[in-house]
């Protein structure tokens, strides 16, 4: 259901697909979420981005890498619809959109001289699978992109009891069928999944102001937690006047002028051998 969180084999994608969320992903920038991978790109180059959601990421992917071909796949036939409405707005014509899982990217071997995902593989339950994948649809020589979060990094200050027991929920159910701390280990997976010459980097985001705790809040946390309304209630983690009180208590946080935010993203850079 639009709005829903949604499973698949991969994992669940545990923000939903709801207008709130888009809203989030629609700012985001391959000059800022893609800002270590750039450098390595080419004129020409054919791209893959794993995971593009709308395609905000990959358009600004695709103009780096001009005359060349990017081409963004999402398991949610959503996004693919919204990625094909945003690139088209933007008058990008060197991408494409397609649906398709990273478990079984749905291209030969050795197709791409770059593959990218960026905060997609903190939602599979075998991030080392999904990288043996990109590898298998890299040229001998291509190059790969990925950052993800570490959520042992959040801080999310001054907390109350609601707000931790909502911040619980969420990690329950990435933990579930996602793999929220695996990017600490990410060069090791890299290595462990046939890549070469892994290169770190260090990503920082946060809140600075009122207005960005807001945007944070109901555009990030809220939609996550209506996405899994209904398994939370189904199993009985908490009942709607609880999540109620959740989201009430979030609210409430983000008008707080000393309410502080922040998530570090592990990110790297590796090749194909």
């Amino acid at each position: 259901m639009e709005g829903q969180a949604e499973a698949s084999e991969v994992g669940t994608y545990v923000h939903g697909y709801n207008a709130e969320h888009r809203e989030f992903l629609s700012v985001r920038t391959a000059a800022r979420q893609a800002d270590f991978f750039l450098p390595y790109l080419k004129e020409g180059m054919r791209l893959l981005d794993c995971g593009c959601g709308q395609g905000a990421i990959t358009t600004g992917l695709a103009a780096a890498i001009l005359p060349g071909e990017a081409v963004g796949i999402d398991m949610g036939e959503s996004q693919i619809a919204a990625a094909r409405e945003w690139a088209a707005a933007k008058g990008q014509q060197n991408v494409r959109f397609e649906v398709g899982n990273l478990y079984e990217i749905p291209f030969p071997d050795a197709s791409f001289d770059a593959v990218f995902a960026n905060t997609v593989l903190e939602h599979v339950d075998d991030p080392g699978r999904a990288m043996r994948e990109m590898r298998r649809v890299l040229k001998p020589g291509g190059v790969v992109g990925l950052a993800d979060p570490d959520y042992g990094t959040l801080i999310q200050e001054p907390s109350t009891p609601l707000s931790l027991e909502l911040r619980e929920l969420l990690l329950r159910f990435s933990k579930e069928s996602g793999s929220p701390f695996y990017a600490r280990n990410m060069r090791r997976t890299l290595l462990d999944s046939g890549f070469v010459r892994p290169v770190s980097f260090v990503q920082a985001y946060g809140t600075h102001t009122v207005e960005d705790n807001r945007f944070a809040i109901e555009k990030v946390q809220i939609p996550s937690l209506e996405a899994l309304r209904p398994r939370i209630v189904q199993r009985g983690l908490a009942d709607a006047a609880r999540i109620d009180a959740m989201i009430a208590d979030a609210r409430a946080w983000s008008e707080r002028p000393d309410g502080f935010y922040a998530l570090m993203h592990c990110a790297a850079v590796a090749w194909a051998p």
